[in-house]
């Protein structure tokens, strides 16, 4: 795991006892899903809103993969709580791997 930044607060993610009530599983499917049919402004917009509403119990992992022109692939990661970022790592491919492939497995090693 990456060092923590000085600057940043601890953040417990044990804050909350695993019965502490949460968000129905329906609900947080519900809000799943691409923006079809808004703009780019629009969909930043409804994200921002919808960032505002996590729990800062919640751990939230970012990633974010791409492959260069020779073919290598990589990915990137990040993980928040409470709007503070307490991860960051970036994960460098060999050839044949799929963006879709580094992403997923950015989350893997983010959780």
């Amino acid at each position: 795991m990456a060092d923590k930044p000085a600057d940043l607060p601890a953040i417990n993610p044990l804050q909350y006892a695993p019965w502490h009530p949460r968000e129905p599983r329906g609900n947080t499917q519900a809000q799943i899903g691409a923006p079809m049919g808004h703009t780019k402004e629009q969909a930043a917009a409804n994200f921002m809103a919808f960032q505002r509403t996590i729990s800062s119990s919640d751990i939230v992992i970012f990633s974010d993969g791409s492959r260069l022109a020779d073919g290598r692939a990589g990915d990137s990661y990040i993980g928040l709580q409470a709007h503070h970022q307490f991860l960051r790592s970036s994960l460098s491919y060999r050839h044949r791997k799929e963006v879709f492939d580094t992403e997923v497995e950015a989350a893997l090693a983010g959780a």
